[in-house]
């Protein structure tokens, strides 16, 4: 197994692990950027029992594109973590 390489966000993962389904469902990484691409609601995306806690709508949004741009299936497209650090810094806000 390889390592993955500090200035990527995960740039290798294990052999066979991306194409696997667990029992016939599609993966999360796969479901949510289908729901992005179809540009479904958060509650579509968020589970149920969760959405009462999402207050920052904008913030889990942004969160949700920063992982999707980590696990591109392309290791040279995926963000540096130095972009990976700016963008969730971003998102927080100022201290």
């Amino acid at each position: 197994m390889s390592t993955p390489s500090a200035s990527s966000c995960w740039r290798s993962s294990r052999a066979g692990y991306r194409e696997r389904a667990w029992r016939g469902q599609p993966r999360l990484e796969s479901f949510v950027r289908k729901a992005f691409r179809e540009e479904r609601a958060l509650s579509e995306i968020v589970d149920p029992s969760l959405l009462h806690e999402v207050h920052a709508k904008k913030q889990v949004l942004a969160v949700f594109h920063v992982a999707l741009g980590c696990t591109e299936s392309d290791p040279d497209t995926r963000p540096r973590m130095r972009a990976v650090s700016q963008s969730l810094d971003r998102v927080s806000g100022p201290p």
